[in-house]
């Protein structure tokens, strides 16, 4: 059980500073109490280990795949997912002051408006998954810290908004995937603006539009959007972490829509070409400014069909201007012209003011292999012996 607590009137911050007055006043103390009913109920009749939740109550959730919410615009202490559970929307919102935790192997879905009241952490364990099909405001004067390794869905209907203020912060290995939803995010201290991508995946469904919501990639892989379908959002900062447009953890091809102006300082842009379909990787600034310095371009052949002819594709452009330049994946500044080696493969390197270009020229040939050994002498016959 975690710490006991005095309760109080938990507000829920609203987006643009508004707040939810809570229900009612509660009891002395927080307790934990437990979801125990087999079947789906409206909280405020279901079987629960204890009473019915309260303002700033620990929230577990052990029996029944669904539960229908009822109690009104409540703020709690937390929730825990040990089992596959839905909450489903029967009306009011949910504040939350520390945090959600979802166990390996459940799937956990949450269908009402949520809010964040303080810096709080959200695990996501390896094999489990959370899926917000709803408003997530964060609190914008504090850090939302996302530990996903499983992965954690925000879908089309839903959106995860920090104020343009908030610190959000993605750690873990699995996946963070965002499918709607332009809320912004602000900057974590002492960082450009965006959510930070520290660890593990962000993923960026094509055709998303996140105009108002930026990332920053630190130390994590952002990828996503498609051809045609380009996820679209507005900064796109780049430190020492990867951009890989893309599904398939960034293997296919993908596009993505810069809203805002962005700056890649590091890292890496790993840009998949597949010479069957012509289709490579793109990020597109529209409307929008694009520096580069001190990032490694490395491009990768998609496919199982090996190239054959010299082809030209565009890797990255902006309709205003791309200002800096590359490095090749062994840390060389590539200028207009210069030809470089990566993943086998030899390319030219093309850019002018508004685009980076890349030819596939030919395979690289392959480096010789060591020496053969020097032949061993015979041995010595003693003649004067025999």
């Amino acid at each position: 059980m975690r710490r006991s607590r005095t309760r109080t009137l938990l507000p829920i911050a609203m987006a643009g500073g508004a707040a939810l007055a809570l229900a009612a006043s509660a009891p002395a103390f927080a307790l934990t109490t437990t979801w125990i009913s087999p079947t789906d109920s409206w909280w405020s009749s279901a079987t629960w280990s204890g009473t019915v939740p309260a303002a700033g109550d620990d929230v577990v959730f052990a029996g029944g795949p669904r539960s229908t919410y009822n109690l009104g615009d409540v703020g709690f202490s937390s929730f825990e997912f040990t089992n596959t559970h839905t909450i489903a929307n029967g009306g009011g919102s949910i504040g939350l002051t520390d945090g959600i935790t979802v166990a390996d192997g459940a799937e956990a879905a949450i269908e009402l408006m949520l809010t964040t009241t303080g810096s709080q952490q959200w695990t996501i364990e390896a094999g489990g998954a959370l899926t917000l099909p709803s408003q997530v405001n964060a609190d914008p004067a504090a850090t939302l810290t996302l530990e996903v390794d499983g992965s954690l869905t925000i879908t089309s209907t839903g959106n995860l908004d920090g104020g343009s203020a908030a610190c959000v912060v993605k750690t873990g290995f699995g996946v963070l995937r965002i499918e709607g939803g332009g809320g912004g995010v602000g900057a974590c201290a002492g960082e450009p603006e965006g959510l930070d991508v520290g660890e593990g995946y962000v993923d960026i469904a094509p055709g998303a539009s996140l105009g108002g919501k930026s990332f920053n990639v630190t130390n994590g892989t952002l990828i996503g959007g498609a051809p045609g379908a380009p996820g679209i959002v507005r900064q796109l900062n780049l430190g020492d972490g990867v951009v890989s447009p893309g599904g398939n953890f960034g293997l296919a091809i993908g596009a993505l829509d810069l809203w805002g102006t962005s700056t890649w300082s590091g890292g890496s842009y790993e840009a998949d070409w597949d010479p069957t379909t012509g289709d490579a990787d793109l990020v597109r600034g529209v409307g929008q400014a694009i520096s580069v310095s001190g990032t490694h371009l490395m491009p990768y052949v998609l496919g199982s069909t090996a190239p054959s002819v010299e082809t030209t594709f565009t890797v990255l452009s902006s309709d205003v201007g791309i200002s800096g330049g590359f490095l090749a994946p062994d840390g060389a500044p590539l200028a207009d012209g210069d030809e470089f080696v990566s993943a086998g493969q030899v390319y030219r390197y093309g850019q002018t003011g508004n685009e980076v270009t890349l030819t596939w020229l030919r395979a690289a040939p392959e480096p010789p292999g060591p020496n053969p050994p020097a032949p061993t002498p015979p041995a010595k016959v003693d003649t004067a012996a025999a």
